[in-house]
């Protein structure tokens, strides 16, 4: 196994998960198991535990780390936006309005 990242937040990493497993990488997201069990019986906050996502086969390793890359990149380069139907100021977070559910426009 190749770990290929490693995160606080271990819902990121399911998110990325997720994407290199729609792209054919066959992938693992090590540390979420370990919340809550073990020897710490639960009293290791979420937020101390590294989470890492590995993938199997070496050459795997680059189309990963791109993927990873354009990801956040595209995520990072968003920024807050105003709602085309109610006017709600919406985080850039968010794809869709809070208020009437309306989709980001692109």
């Amino acid at each position: 196994m190749h770990k290929i990242f490693t995160a606080d937040n271990f819902v990121q990493l399911d998110q990325l998960r997720a994407l290199l497993l729609e792209n054919g990488i066959d992938c693992m997201h090590k540390g979420e198991s370990s919340i809550g069990s073990g020897a710490a019986g639960g009293e290791v906050p979420p937020i101390a535990i590294k989470n890492e996502l590995h993938v199997f086969e070496e050459s795997d390793v680059e189309p990963a780390k791109a993927l990873i890359i354009d990801f956040l990149t595209a995520h990072n380069d968003r920024s807050d936006w105003i709602c085309p139907k109610c006017g709600e100021k919406i985080e850039k977070e968010f794809s869709d309005c809070w208020k009437c559910s309306v989709d980001e426009p692109d």
